[in-house]
């Protein structure tokens, strides 16, 4: 939705920002939100229309594991930074949201498929830093925590409905409403035993620096 690069623009209005997306629905809300100094685009990770060191900085936030090519993406980040220029790249551990991947499983099972969808597997910080160094001589590690805490189980629900097109195939609608009650049902439950529901969230970001010249 572009928020981050919203704020970033406003905290330096004299630089030049460009949010790249492969819908344009995902921005296109909160273009008349922004200055003059941020331009939304329409464009693939995995082919970027930009010529070579063309950014200062690069960002890619809680993205790559959802491009199909990973590396073709990371690729085309390092072809378009400067040579003094820094990529940052925001990604979940493996270990975060522990309830979400169980709901996942419960809900792989109740609608008879023999896995569940968690684009994260793809790319996370355990396994980021092994990918990164095939393009970045230079790369840090800055990990986060949090936790989320509830007291009703909607914005919960709110959530993991939003990943329903991760799905494949994408459940029908009844498929998915029993999806949901499952999911309601059961932080209701965990919120009934312990007066509140809990989940810890961890991320990190890589800040990668000196791209390595055979990967360009």
């Amino acid at each position: 939705e572009g928020i981050f690069l919203g704020y970033s623009a406003l905290m330096y209005p004299s630089n030049q920002f460009v949010g790249l997306d492969i819908s344009s629905g995902m921005f296109e809300s909160n273009i008349s939100r922004y200055g003059k100094n941020v331009n939304f685009l329409k464009g693939d990770a995995q082919e970027l229309a930009f010529k070579d060191s063309a950014f200062d900085r690069v960002i890619a936030m809680h993205m790559l594991y959802h491009v199909p090519n990973i590396s073709n993406a990371i690729r085309e980040m390092t072809r378009v930074l400067k040579p003094n220029g820094k990529c940052l790249v925001t990604a979940n551990s493996i270990d975060s949201k522990p309830m979400k991947r169980e709901l996942k499983k419960e809900v792989a099972s109740l609608l008879n498929r023999d896995d569940y969808p968690d684009p994260s597997d793809r790319f996370n910080i355990e396994i980021g830093e092994g990918i990164l160094k095939g393009f970045f001589r230079n790369i840090q590690l800055i990990s986060y925590e949090s936790t989320l805490t509830l007291n009703d189980p909607e914005p919960y629900v709110d959530y993991f409905d939003s990943l329903r097109q991760f799905w494949n195939p994408i459940p029908n609608d009844a498929e998915w409403q029993k999806a949901l009650e499952l999911v309601r049902t059961r932080i209701g439950m965990v919120i009934d035993r312990d007066g509140k529901f809990k989940e810890q969230n961890i991320f990190g970001m890589f800040v990668c620096s000196n791209p390595e010249k055979s990967s360009l």
